[in-house]
């Protein structure tokens, strides 16, 4: 089996989880040229722009400077443009979150609510408008350990400047020690790549929990602690 096929079972359902940046360009790629050349370009590609982020934000002209004929380097902007049509329509980015009661009304009424427990990402552009919102887990959170890159990797597909996490805990809001861990760690995680983290939300079935409200520490670097203060919309 040539690799174009593993990596297209292995993107069975829709999941990109443990692909390398290299291996979804190639599989991309691999829509549009045999597998061979397809391997051979993504990894000449990813590493001379930046990784898969460089490679999808490249103009047709830097993609053909960097190898890509005009029909591959068309077909990668079709990717971008497509995406960012998705993203335009899944959400209404008019609406801004000023505060943490925005969010649980937001998600309330966008998101669809339901029993399941599950982990979510909103990540917001700088004028806190709403512009994806991410699920980045399923399920109870103690023994959990979400990935610093399944949490930031959409920030950088949006172009996302800030982030709510929100735990949505249908038997009720109050915080557990999995809440503070996963937290801490995802906030040192955005901190060093200048995503602000705004609040860590968990919402129950009634009421919800706001970390900055309740004095959890959410600024670890100087750095954001100054964004924030310029940030006082929330």
């Amino acid at each position: 089996m040539d690799k174009s096929r593993r990596l297209r079972e292995r993107f069975g359902e829709g999941s990109l989880d443990g692909f390398a940046g290299s291996e979804v360009v190639e599989f991309l790629l691999s829509f549009v040229m045999p597998g061979k050349r397809a391997s051979q370009l993504a990894s000449t590609l990813t590493s001379g722009l930046g990784g898969l982020k460089g490679v999808i934000e490249a103009s047709s002209e830097e993609l053909k400077r960097a190898g890509l004929d005009d029909d591959s380097a068309a077909f990668i902007g079709l990717v971008r443009t497509a995406a960012g049509e998705y993203l335009r329509e899944k959400v209404d980015v008019s609406e801004a979150i000023r505060s943490p009661g925005d969010v649980v009304e937001y998600l309330r009424r966008n998101n669809g609510g339901g029993s399941a427990e599950k982990f979510i990402g909103v990540y917001l552009n700088a004028r806190n408008e709403v512009i994806s919102v991410e699920t980045l887990h399923e399920g109870n959170l103690s023994g959990a350990a979400i990935p610093s890159r399944t949490a930031i990797e959409p920030a950088f597909r949006c172009n996302a400047r800030s982030v709510i996490f929100v735990h949505e805990k249908p038997l009720g809001p109050t915080p557990m020690a999995a809440d503070l861990r996963v937290s801490r760690g995802l906030e040192r995680a955005a901190s060093a790549v200048d995503i602000l983290v705004h609040d860590h939300i968990i919402i129950g079935r009634s009421t919800y929990f706001s970390a900055k409200e309740n004095g959890w520490s959410l600024y670890p670097q100087p750095g954001l602690q100054k964004a924030a203060e310029k940030n006082r919309d929330f």
